[in-house]
């Protein structure tokens, strides 16, 4: 067994993916992502409303997002 192996490396056999869990292979910002959805799956399995845990997960999304977009059109800004 490599090094790589055993730190859960998902390409340490033969080149190919083979991640144990899909949140080895995801990049931080999908990880966080993929985290406030499980939250939310378990507020609806716990009695939450479905449609208010859908919006806020939507906004949440959308405003991280436009963060993000806002961010990287200041930074080309101050380029040019």
């Amino acid at each position: 067994m490599s090094d790589r192996t055993v730190r859960g490396d998902p390409k340490a056999s033969h080149g190919e993916a083979h991640p144990s869990a899909p949140e080895e292979s995801m990049p931080l910002r999908e990880l966080d992502s993929y985290a406030r959805a499980e939250v939310a799956l378990h507020r609806i399995r716990r009695g939450s409303d479905p449609a208010l845990e859908a919006f806020d997960l939507a906004n949440t999304l959308n405003d991280e997002w436009t963060r993000r977009v806002a961010a990287r059109i200041r930074r080309w800004f101050r380029r040019r």
